[in-house]
């Protein structure tokens, strides 16, 4: 059992680049007509198309900002570095964003680790479990007198991205078949965003600061009024009601209810 161990803890490093194949001669003979280094550098060179696959599948905006060549390379080194940890690829990459921030290869782009925020949100959004939304009109069977005290329930598929950048509008222009059409101010303000998959689709909602940390709140389990002291804490100039409405008919609630 332990040779085996040995074996298989040698063949994960060889195939994650992390150990040449010339150190797995000693396990295995190589009497083969392949020698067994080329046979080893394929299973290796399988395993990384394997695993950049589902980033690139993951994070196709992140591709296109970057360029194929050195999306690749940074796939490589983040496959080193964060191997999956189940053999489910679907959701492979929760760490992209983290390493991304610390790869000094890709600090010319300084909204890159934003964007794969917002790429795993999306990804995430999309594998959540579905809900039915609430209803704008709920709300209108609750005692007015009440209403402060309601504990609204985001739809579970939600995530928060704040970006000192404008992630939105850099994303949207990458949605094009032919590419970006002009340049994009980044210096024309950041973005706080909600994305989330009520119906069929995900969807990213740009808020104000105070909205965000007004559904921060309710996410976290505030009331409305909790909500809203949360908001108005560094953002007076939010309007309860008008976001509040807007939040509703945008189907990002799913429950209601009184404490």
């Amino acid at each position: 059992m332990t040779r085996l161990h040995e074996i298989q803890s040698a063949m994960a490093e060889m195939a994650l680049d992390r150990r040449p194949a010339a150190d797995l001669l000693g396990f295995f003979g190589d009497d083969r007509a392949i020698p067994l280094t080329e046979r080893l550098q394929i299973h290796r060179n399988n395993t990384q198309f394997g695993l950049t696959d589902p980033l690139r599948a993951g994070f196709p905006v992140l591709e296109q900002l970057v360029g194929g060549e050195f999306f690749a390379a940074m796939a490589r080194d983040f496959i080193r570095a964060f191997p999956p940890r189940r053999a489910d690829l679907a959701q492979y990459g929760h760490d992209f964003p983290g390493f991304i921030a610390d790869y000094a290869p890709a600090a010319s782009v300084p909204y890159l680790a934003d964007m794969a925020r917002l790429e795993l949100a999306l990804m995430v959004a999309e594998l959540a479990a579905d809900r039915d939304p609430l209803a704008p009109a709920a709300l209108q069977s609750f005692p007015p007198d009440r209403l402060e005290h309601l504990l609204l329930t985001p739809h579970p598929s939600l995530r928060f991205v704040a970006s000192q950048y404008p992630l939105q509008a850099i994303w949207q222009a990458h949605q094009r078949e032919d590419g970006p059409e002009g340049a994009i101010d980044l210096g024309q303000g950041g973005d706080m965003l909600l994305v989330y998959r009520p119906r069929a689709e995900a969807l990213i909602r740009k808020v104000s600061a105070g909205g965000f940390a007004f559904v921060m709140g309710l996410s976290a389990g505030q009331s409305i009024s909790g909500a809203y002291q949360s908001a108005i804490a560094n953002h007076a100039e939010f309007d309860l009601a008008g976001e509040l409405g807007s939040l509703l008919a945008a189907e990002l609630f799913i429950d209601a209810r009184l404490p």
